[in-house]
């Protein structure tokens, strides 16, 4: 089995890969006995009722969505709650927001990754089911959870804080939204003119490739033949364009059978930094799932440095077993996203 047919992987240290997966039943007892342990380590087992509902990992994957953090050669490493705040696990996220509870990494796998790992699966499957902001609670002493939320991003919310009774405080994050007034849909021939030309200013205009191939990203209707284009449009302007395209396709580079592929992501740069990036390829990834793809692919060059950001912070995985080089010697790095 391809390491990322079935679970999401993401680097821990040099040498070994976590991979982040939904949890099997048959696993419920040892995820139990690995969030004890790890809340046992951490100073945070104050009662035994506290104990048995950590314990109760069935329970929780009745009523919330439970993943784990799988190491080299099967072993679980890590685990995480997620759950929506119409379930009875949400203790502070409200309408349109996701929450995650009892994170835990075991005690011999900390230091290398594996909660950061498990925190970005959240935001990912957050993002997937389009929510708003991602919130939860944690100890005010626990400095070492502290500064992995702070480092990733989440802010304090102190108004949800429990710290008088619990002492717990909150913290949230954002997560990106379409700007308003911008639309995604699939482009039309009067748009082709237009994603022509926004194609060759990013990718001829920014250096990524030569003069040479402005004919072949001028023949937009070449491309609608053989691809999927969605645009990204505000105020009737195009700002934005991307394909999609299964394995076997004259525009493919590294789709294989059941898999689509995303090629050419081309935002305006009068529009960067607004969310459209964003907005497109979260349309690829909902278009890829609709037809039955079970993982979405792509490259980028090394020096893309914004897109790589982009694809990070969505979901993307390094998938360096499938890097290629162009015609003229160019390192193409691979990314995946399992569907």
């Amino acid at each position: 089995m391809d390491m990322v047919d079935e679970v999401r992987p993401a680097a821990i240290d040099n040498r070994h890969t976590v991979l982040i997966r939904p949890a099997f039943a048959r696993e419920h007892a040892e995820i139990g006995a690995l969030t004890v342990a790890a809340y046992r380590a951490d100073g945070q087992l104050t009662a035994p009722c506290r104990e048995g509902a950590l314990r109760d990992a069935a329970a929780r994957a009745a009523q919330a969505e439970l993943l784990v953090a799988v190491g080299p050669g099967g072993m679980l490493l890590g685990t995480v709650t997620l759950c929506r705040a119409d379930s009875p696990w949400a203790e502070i996220s409200r309408a349109g927001e996701w929450e995650f509870r009892a994170l835990a990494v075991h005690p011999d796998a900390r230091g290398r990754g594996v909660g950061r790992a498990l925190v970005r699966a959240v935001l990912d499957e957050a993002l997937r089911r389009h929510g708003r902001r991602v919130t939860l609670l944690t100890k005010d002493e626990t400095n070492a959870a502290r500064l992995l939320f702070e480092g990733m991003g989440f802010r304090r919310l102190p108004d949800r804080d429990r710290s008088h009774d619990l002492g717990l405080i909150a913290f949230g994050m954002d997560l990106p939204l379409a700007p308003p007034g911008l639309g995604v849909r699939p482009a039309v021939r009067d748009d082709f003119a237009a994603i022509g030309a926004l194609v060759t200013k990013v990718y001829v205009g920014e250096g990524y490739v030569g003069e040479a191939v402005i004919p072949l990203l001028n023949d937009v209707d070449r491309q609608a033949r053989h691809t999927e284009l969605l645009v990204a449009v505000e105020e009737g302007h195009v700002v934005g364009v991307v394909s999609l395209c299964r394995a076997n396709n004259l525009y493919a580079r590294l789709a294989r059978v059941d898999e689509a592929e995303l090629r050419l992501l081309a935002v305006e740069p009068t529009a960067r930094g607004r969310g459209v990036g964003e907005s497109l390829v979260r349309a690829a990834v909902e278009r890829a799932a609709g037809i039955g793809a079970s993982r979405l692919v792509l490259s980028t060059q090394p020096r893309m440095h914004a897109a790589h950001r982009l694809f990070a912070r969505m979901g993307f995985c390094r998938y360096r077993d499938r890097d290629w080089y162009t015609s003229i010697g160019l390192h193409m790095l691979a990314f995946a996203y399992p569907l």
